[in-house]
């Protein structure tokens, strides 16, 4: 799940994605609120920060209601503290904009078992 307000984000990853429609499930919230009310039972979220949001919040918010998902924040704040933080409050993971979708590939294999 890809949780970000702007759409240019759902379409960013929906164009990157396409070509692994049959190895990933993926899906977008706009909101924490509508990711952690999402009845899919994903295995792995990606966190972007949102207007008015900053992206901690979400990954506290998501941490506290499906404590089960593997999440990888993905932010252009990739400063010391930003890194602390993110992996104070549970993230698996944290890559920086621009998103290498290679990587983020790469990662979703590892974290749901798949062979790359």
């Amino acid at each position: 799940m890809v949780i970000d307000g702007e759409l240019d984000v759902e379409d960013l990853f929906r164009r990157q994605m396409w070509r692994d429609v049959g190895r990933f499930q993926t899906e977008y919230a706009r909101s924490a609120p509508v990711a952690t009310k999402s009845s899919s039972e994903s295995d792995a979220s990606s966190l972007i920060n949102m207007h008015g949001v900053r992206g901690l919040g979400i990954l506290s918010q998501v941490r506290r209601e499906r404590p089960c998902v593997d999440v990888i924040m993905i932010t252009a704040d990739g400063d010391a503290e930003t890194r602390r933080e993110v992996f104070d409050i549970s993230a698996v993971g944290l890559m920086i904009k621009p998103i290498d979708f290679a990587l983020l590939r790469r990662e979703l294999d590892m974290r749901l078992g798949q062979a790359p």
